[in-house]
Parts: structure tokens; C-alpha cells; sequence
């Protein structure tokens, strides 16, 4: 059996962007979509070179004859099994990459679950009643508040009067009058 360079090269390119596909299905992230870009990308180039590079080949076999033919089907066998190996190595590395993926997503599935399950056992009449009696303790204290400073007003006014206003001169005459009116 002989395999041509460029199918093997071809074979070898689609079986690595079948592999990148996989692994961004399993993806699903920005990551994932500037991936999918590179892939495209990628495969376009692919495209492209295959094209091109068939018409290269040929021209080369061309050129070489049917002399050395033998050792160049040995060395052409040689690094296609090379390539082989390397592709095999990348897809083993993705396929675990793929699993740690998967066992990611599985642990935040069950982190997601368990934060579910816990906030719909949370008892919501038990949280309402709480918040109706911090609402009354928070007017109470707003009740204090504004009496303990009527107070302090009235106390503040009580000692203008008594050590200010009393005993200015004008005040001071003014209640003597009213004293001596009163009385008689």
C-alpha cells in the first residue's frame, strides 16, 4: 500500500480540526468563539494549500523521475507514521483536556444545585417576620431619638431663659412692670 504525502497530510489536518470542534462544542465561552475563528481560519488556509499544493506535488514528481523511488516511498512511509504519532499525541492531549472540561462543568453543576437547593429551603415566613419586627425596632429608636432631642431643646431653652434672658436689663425691667401692674 502506498499513501500519497498530501492525502495522509490532508487526512491528518481534518482528523486535527475534528478533534479543535469537539472540544469547543464542549466549550461554549468567549474562548470558545475566538477558537472557532482560528479554526475557520485554519481550515480555510488548509483549503487553500491543498489546492495549491497538489499542483506543487505533482511538479515535483515530475521532476524527481523514477529514480530513488523506493527510498523515497521509504521516507515519505517514515514521516507519515512520524506525523501519525504526533497526531495521535495531540488528540490523546485534547481528548483529556476535553475530560477536565467536562468534570469542570459537572462540579459547578453540582455547586449550582446544592446553592439551588439551599435558598429554596430558606422559610420566607421566618424572614418576614424578622424584617417586621427590625422596621418596629428601627421606629421605636426613631421615637427616642426625636424625643431625647425635644428634651434637650426644652433644657437648652429653660437655662437661655432663666440665666439670659432674666437678667438682661431691659427684660428685667419690663417683668417688675408687669409685677407692679398685676398687683395693683
Amino acid at each position: 500500500w502506498t499513501i500519497s504525502e498530501s492525502m495522509m497530510t490532508a487526512s491528518l489536518t481534518t482528523l486535527a480540526i475534528l478533534a479543535r470542534k469537539i472540544v469547543l462544542d464542549n466549550l461554549g465561552t468567549m474562548e470558545a468563539t475566538t477558537e472557532r475563528l482560528s479554526l475557520k481560519k485554519e481550515q480555510d488556509r488548509h483549503n487553500r494549500s491543498q489546492l495549491l499544493g497538489n499542483e506543487v506535488t505533482r511538479r515535483k514528481r515530475k521532476k524527481k523521475g523514477s529514480g530513488g523511488a523506493s527510498n523515497s516511498t521509504m521516507a515519505e512511509a517514515t514521516e507519515i507514521q512520524k506525523s501519525l504519532s504526533r497526531t495521535q499525541a495531540l488528540l490523546g492531549n485534547e481528548l483529556q483536556r476535553v475530560n477536565h472540561v467536562a468534570s469542570a462543568i459537572n462540579e459547578d453543576g453540582k455547586v449550582l444545585q446544592d446553592t439551588m437547593d439551599e435558598h429554596q429551603n430558606i422559610d420566607v415566613g421566618k424572614a418576614k417576620k424578622a424584617l417586621t419586627n427590625l422596621q418596629l425596632a428601627q421606629q421605636r429608636e426613631r421615637h427616642y431619638l426625636m424625643a431625647s432631642m425635644a428634651f434637650f431643646l426644652l433644657v437648652v431653652a429653660y437655662i437661655l431663659w432663666a440665666r439670659v434672658i432674666l437678667h438682661m436689663p431691659f427684660v428685667d425691667t419690663t417683668i417688675v412692670a408687669v409685677r407692679n401692674l398685676l398687683t395693683s
